[in-house]
């Protein structure tokens, strides 16, 4: 994934989720965002584990994207 579609995917994550969200929720941000692909929302998709996310933070490290 190049940096531009990191730098889009962290976007979606740190604006366009409502916290708490489930891993459902924060795909579904995902899938409403044009500029993402189709192939970085199915990386995001498999790099995401089930869960509850209390914040962007802690879907970042869960992803392995947080800086």
């Amino acid at each position: 994934m190049d940096d531009y579609a990191m730098g889009e995917i962290r976007e979606a994550i740190e604006d366009h989720v409502t916290y708490p969200a489930t891993k459902p929720a924060i795909v579904s941000a995902f899938n409403n965002i044009s500029t993402i692909s189709d192939q970085d929302k199915k990386w995001a998709d498999d790099n995401l584990r089930d869960g509850l996310y209390e914040n962007a933070e802690e879907v970042e490290k869960a992803m392995g994207i947080l800086k």
